[in-house]
Protein backbone atom coordinates (compact mmCIF):
# COMPACT_ATOMS: atom_id res chain seq x y z
CA UNK A 1 0.00 0.00 0.00
CA UNK A 2 2.76 2.46 1.00
CA UNK A 3 4.73 1.57 -2.15
CA UNK A 4 1.65 2.10 -4.35
CA UNK A 5 1.12 5.55 -2.85
CA UNK A 6 4.74 6.50 -3.50
CA UNK A 7 4.50 5.28 -7.10
CA UNK A 8 1.28 7.27 -7.55
CA UNK A 9 2.82 10.44 -6.13
CA UNK A 10 6.05 10.11 -8.08
CA UNK A 11 4.37 9.28 -11.36
CA UNK A 12 3.39 12.90 -11.84
CA UNK A 13 0.54 12.96 -9.33
CA UNK A 14 -1.29 10.07 -10.93
CA UNK A 15 -1.62 11.65 -14.38
CA UNK A 16 -1.72 9.26 -17.28
CA UNK A 17 0.69 11.47 -19.21
CA UNK A 18 4.26 10.47 -18.43
CA UNK A 19 6.49 13.52 -18.06
CA UNK A 20 10.15 13.43 -18.99
CA UNK A 21 12.29 12.40 -16.04
CA UNK A 22 15.75 13.80 -15.43
CA UNK A 23 18.31 12.71 -12.86
CA UNK A 24 21.02 15.18 -11.87
CA UNK A 25 24.13 14.73 -9.76
CA UNK A 26 24.45 17.24 -6.93
CA UNK A 27 27.62 19.23 -6.39
CA UNK A 28 28.01 20.13 -2.74
CA UNK A 29 28.98 23.53 -1.37
CA UNK A 30 32.50 22.20 -0.78
CA UNK A 31 32.82 21.39 -4.50
CA UNK A 32 32.44 17.63 -4.15
CA UNK A 33 30.10 15.72 -6.42
CA UNK A 34 29.83 12.57 -4.35
CA UNK A 35 27.93 10.47 -6.89
CA UNK A 36 30.44 11.37 -9.61
CA UNK A 37 33.29 10.48 -7.26
CA UNK A 38 31.60 7.15 -6.50
CA UNK A 39 31.18 6.45 -10.22
CA UNK A 40 34.88 7.09 -10.76
CA UNK A 41 35.73 4.53 -8.08
CA UNK A 42 33.91 1.79 -10.05
CA UNK A 43 35.20 -0.28 -12.94
CA UNK A 44 34.18 0.79 -16.45
CA UNK A 45 31.63 -2.03 -16.65
CA UNK A 46 30.13 -1.14 -13.27
CA UNK A 47 29.91 2.51 -14.31
CA UNK A 48 28.16 1.50 -17.53
CA UNK A 49 25.67 -0.66 -15.62
CA UNK A 50 24.75 2.11 -13.16
CA UNK A 51 24.53 4.84 -15.81
CA UNK A 52 22.45 2.55 -18.03
CA UNK A 53 20.06 1.97 -15.14
CA UNK A 54 19.61 5.73 -14.65
CA UNK A 55 18.89 6.14 -18.37
CA UNK A 56 16.35 3.27 -18.27
CA UNK A 57 14.50 4.90 -15.37
CA UNK A 58 14.47 8.24 -17.22
CA UNK A 59 13.11 6.61 -20.38
CA UNK A 60 10.61 4.18 -18.83
CA UNK A 61 9.39 6.13 -15.82
CA UNK A 62 9.00 5.54 -12.12
CA UNK A 63 6.16 3.01 -12.37
CA UNK A 64 8.15 0.67 -14.61
CA UNK A 65 11.26 1.18 -12.48
CA UNK A 66 9.38 0.10 -9.34
CA UNK A 67 7.94 -2.96 -11.09
CA UNK A 68 11.41 -3.93 -12.34
CA UNK A 69 12.95 -3.34 -8.87
CA UNK A 70 15.33 -0.77 -10.37
CA UNK A 71 14.42 1.67 -7.59
CA UNK A 72 13.30 1.39 -4.00
CA UNK A 73 11.81 3.55 -1.27
CA UNK A 74 14.07 4.28 1.70
CA UNK A 75 11.66 6.66 3.43
CA UNK A 76 9.21 9.39 2.44
CA UNK A 77 12.00 11.64 1.07
CA UNK A 78 14.84 9.35 -0.03
CA UNK A 79 14.82 6.66 -2.71
CA UNK A 80 17.47 4.34 -4.12
CA UNK A 81 18.65 3.32 -7.57
CA UNK A 82 19.57 -0.38 -7.50
CA UNK A 83 22.17 -1.85 -9.82
CA UNK A 84 24.00 -5.13 -9.58
CA UNK A 85 27.07 -6.23 -11.47
CA UNK A 86 28.49 -9.63 -10.71
CA UNK A 87 28.19 -9.88 -6.92
CA UNK A 88 28.46 -6.13 -6.34
CA UNK A 89 25.34 -4.22 -5.31
CA UNK A 90 25.64 -0.56 -6.28
CA UNK A 91 23.28 2.06 -4.92
CA UNK A 92 22.60 5.67 -5.74
CA UNK A 93 20.42 7.57 -3.28
CA UNK A 94 18.23 10.34 -4.63
CA UNK A 95 15.28 12.61 -3.87
CA UNK A 96 12.45 14.13 -5.90
CA UNK A 97 12.58 17.89 -6.44
CA UNK A 98 9.64 18.81 -8.67
CA UNK A 99 7.89 17.61 -11.81
CA UNK A 100 10.31 15.14 -13.38
CA UNK A 101 13.49 16.36 -11.66
CA UNK A 102 15.42 14.04 -9.34
CA UNK A 103 18.73 14.73 -7.59
CA UNK A 104 21.21 11.95 -6.86
CA UNK A 105 22.96 12.64 -3.56
CA UNK A 106 25.68 10.00 -3.51
CA UNK A 107 26.46 6.38 -4.23
CA UNK A 108 27.85 3.43 -2.35
CA UNK A 109 28.32 -0.31 -2.64
CA UNK A 110 25.95 -2.23 -0.43
CA UNK A 111 27.33 -5.18 1.52
CA UNK A 112 24.35 -6.14 3.70
CA UNK A 113 20.61 -6.58 3.19
CA UNK A 114 19.73 -3.58 5.34
CA UNK A 115 20.23 0.03 4.30
CA UNK A 116 23.08 1.48 6.38
CA UNK A 117 21.64 4.25 8.58
CA UNK A 118 24.64 6.49 7.94
CA UNK A 119 23.92 6.42 4.19
CA UNK A 120 20.30 7.40 4.76
CA UNK A 121 21.34 10.21 7.12
CA UNK A 122 23.96 11.37 4.62
CA UNK A 123 21.34 11.54 1.86
CA UNK A 124 19.07 13.60 4.14
CA UNK A 125 21.95 15.96 4.98
CA UNK A 126 22.63 16.53 1.28
CA UNK A 127 18.90 16.99 0.57
CA UNK A 128 18.69 19.61 3.35
CA UNK A 129 21.78 21.36 1.98
CA UNK A 130 20.22 21.38 -1.49
CA UNK A 131 17.03 23.07 -0.27
CA UNK A 132 18.88 25.55 1.96
CA UNK A 133 21.09 26.48 -0.98
CA UNK A 134 18.10 26.76 -3.30
CA UNK A 135 16.37 29.18 -0.90
CA UNK A 136 19.40 31.49 -0.90
CA UNK A 137 19.85 31.62 -4.68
Amino acid sequence: MYMNLIVYLLSEKGNNVQKKLKFEMYERLNGHNEFYEYLNSLTVKEQAKLLSLIKQVELNGISVAVQQHWIGVIDSDIFELRARFSNKQMRGLYFHVDDGKYVITHGFSKTTKKMPLRENKHAHDIRNEYYERKNYE
